[in-house]
């Protein structure tokens, strides 16, 4: 499975490809760099905590992830910087279906 484009992935590619910058991993690495080198959504969520961690002073982050090993169909949200995402699970790839400030679901 790859990783497709949506609002939060997006999001997820900006940090992770911000942090390679930083770091001298990669000094020209785009948001669209890391969504097309991403494997799956666990990869590039591996790779998302391990910059919020070199960011964090006690090495310590709390983030909401997409859940592993999803099923067709699957529903779920994810609460990013006051916006929620709904997100559905379809043909192995999780779709943004719907947008909305935290607290309006």
């Amino acid at each position: 499975m790859s990783v497709l484009p949506s609002p939060f992935i997006n999001l997820i590619a900006k940090e992770v490809a911000d942090h390679w910058i930083e770091t001298g991993q990669d000094p020209e690495c785009t948001p669209e760099d890391i969504i097309e080198m991403a494997s799956d959504y666990e990869e590039l969520q591996k790779w998302r905590i391990d910059a919020l961690m070199a960011k964090s002073p006690d090495g310590v982050v709390n983030v909401t992830v997409l859940p592993p090993n999803p099923k067709e169909g699957q529903v779920t949200l994810v609460d990013y910087d006051g916006y929620t995402y709904r997100y559905h699970f379809k043909r192995g790839h999780w779709s943004c279906v719907e947008t909305r400030r935290t607290g309006m679901f």
